[in-house]
């Protein structure tokens, strides 16, 4: 199954960081490498959809809008993106 990842996430994985739960790394370690989606124009429009007083944070809100759009979980720690009713592995 294929997944969207968060900055911080994909970065901790590939530096071995022990702040990466084992969940988010037992994923990394099952999925297949090299699927990058493209930003597109639907995916910005559904980042505008995405509360700023939410989700401050533009880049978290393309991350979060990726995985809206695509309908995969998102792999991150990070509590707010959490509570916008995204499937989350941590």
């Amino acid at each position: 199954m294929p997944y969207v990842t968060d900055t911080h996430s994909i970065v901790w994985y590939m530096t071995d960081d022990p702040r990466l739960s084992i969940e988010a790394k037992r994923t990394f370690e099952k999925v297949d490498g090299g699927q990058i989606e493209p930003l597109c124009l639907s995916i910005i429009e559904k980042s505008r959809m995405i509360s700023r007083r939410r989700i401050p944070d533009p880049w978290d809100r393309l991350i979060a809008a990726t995985s809206i759009h695509l309908g995969f979980p998102l792999i991150t720690r990070d509590k707010s993106l959490q509570k916008i009713g995204l499937k989350v592995i941590w």
